[in-house]
């Protein structure tokens, strides 16, 4: 991954980190079962039906999520049109790509699906992400 992705990422980490404890306690405190449990088993309580997705579903954890998506985004937009005007193209570089390519990453797999392996702690955190809370202008810009 190119390191302005894992910069995002260690800092969406740093910040979920932080609201880690509020949020599991705000979950303990009103829910029946554990994080882990809510996958296996029906809701326990009125709360848990209420926050299906579980601690996934508090609104910090949301707000941090967004903003580093969106950062996610925004890159990904610099990476797509990003050119190395440095060097011009002579007859030599005929059928070589003489431009660095740099890979874009899907941002559901930097705040979600590779934290599995990179922080577990925070997994437990966004693992019941089940949709991802972002949506579009009407210039169809993400929002």
């Amino acid at each position: 991954m190119d390191p302005r992705y894992e910069e995002i990422q260690i800092r969406y980490l740093a910040e979920l980190r932080g609201i880690l404890p509020l949020v599991m306690a705000w979950w303990t405190e009103r829910a029946v079962q554990t994080p882990d449990e809510i996958d296996d088993q029906p809701a326990g309580n009125d709360f848990e039906r209420r926050w299906p997705a579980g601690p996934t579903g508090h609104p910090l954890v949301l707000n941090v999520f967004r903003r580093y998506f969106l950062q996610i985004d925004r890159l990904n937009l610099e990476v797509d049109f990003q050119e190395d005007l440095s060097r011009q193209p002579t007859e030599d570089d005929w059928g070589v790509e003489v431009y660095e390519v740099v890979p874009t990453q899907l941002p559901i797999d930097v705040l979600v699906d590779d934290i599995q392996s990179v922080a577990p702690d925070v997994y437990r955190l966004v693992k019941g992400m089940v949709f991802i809370p972002i949506g579009l202008s009407p210039e169809e810009e993400l929002c």
